[in-house]
Parts: C-alpha cells; sequence; structure tokens
C-alpha cells in the first residue's frame, strides 16, 4: 500500500485536477502519465484518467495495482486493491465550486486543508498552454512539496 505521505500528494494532485476537469464549461476528458519523484525515494508513475463525473488513477505498488476514483461533485473518494480484494470509501471531501477555473484569481488548493498553491508561471507542453504551480502541505511536522502543470484551457 502507499505510504500516507505519498497517498497525501497524490490526493492533493487528484483534487486539484478533478476541479479543473469540473470546472470548465465544456467537459474535457484526457488521459495522461503522472510522474512523481523526491530526494532519497523511489520514482512514481500513475496513469490518470479524468472523466466529466470523476478522476481515476491507478498505480503499481510492490506488485499490486491500486485504483483510486475522486468524485468531486460527490466529495467522494473510493480505493480498489483487487488483488486483495479491499474496498474503502472517504466522503465528506471538500466539493469543489464548478467555476472556481473561470475566476481571475483561481487557486488549486482552494478547499484542502493544510495546502498553499504559488503560481510559478506559464508554459507549453505538447503544444498546448499550462499554468506551472507549485503544491506545498503540512502533514505530521513535514513539508511536502510538488509541482503541476495545469491546462489552461
Amino acid at each position: 500500500m502507499l505510504d500516507r505521505d505519498t497517498r497525501i500528494v497524490m490526493t492533493t494532485a487528484l483534487l486539484a485536477v478533478a476541479g479543473l476537469a469540473h470546472a470548465v464549461g465544456e467537459k474535457v476528458e484526457f488521459s495522461a502519465e503522472a510522474v512523481q519523484s523526491a530526494p532519497q525515494r523511489p520514482t512514481m508513475q500513475a496513469q490518470m484518467y479524468v472523466s466529466s463525473k470523476a478522476v481515476r488513477t491507478e498505480t503499481n505498488n510492490n506488485n499490486q495495482l491500486q485504483v483510486e476514483i475522486v468524485f468531486p461533485e460527490q466529495g467522494r473518494r473510493v480505493m480498489l486493491i483487487p488483488q486483495q480484494h479491499r474496498y474503502m470509501e472517504q466522503n465528506g471531501l471538500p466539493p469543489l465550486a464548478p467555476a472556481a477555473t473561470q475566476q481571475k484569481n483561481f487557486n488549486p488548493c482552494a478547499g484542502v486543508p493544510d495546502t498553499r498553491c504559488k503560481k510559478l508561471g506559464s508554459e507549453k507542453l505538447q503544444g498546448r498552454e499550462a499554468e506551472k504551480w507549485q503544491i506545498t502541505a503540512q502533514r505530521d511536522g513535514r513539508t511536502l512539496v510538488s509541482q503541476h502543470w495545469i491546462d489552461i484551457e
């Protein structure tokens, strides 16, 4: 199973991505590979599938598939570990406002406790304009920092 810090960072990232997918007027559906690296830790890769209703993330940890599905409109998260026949559900996540990304001062950390976002600028990735954000979270006396590129469109 993913360690607690990894789950926190991945969940924060998912909530940000889920909020963006949810917020656009036209529902943008896509899939992407997410890569997480940190000093003195193995690089983690995940496959993400974003639809108009949910964000599904699949990771492989110790040769076990782990699936997380976040339903931002419902404030619900489901975690599956198929090989162990495990199912966990979390309700009460902060719902994300539909018009959040359309606001001039959009912040992907809005509604995510103990988390700060800093916009680092804009970049073009694979022909698409994206905003680069640094997300910082405080957990158990440790500072977790990650960078995210969010499609402007």
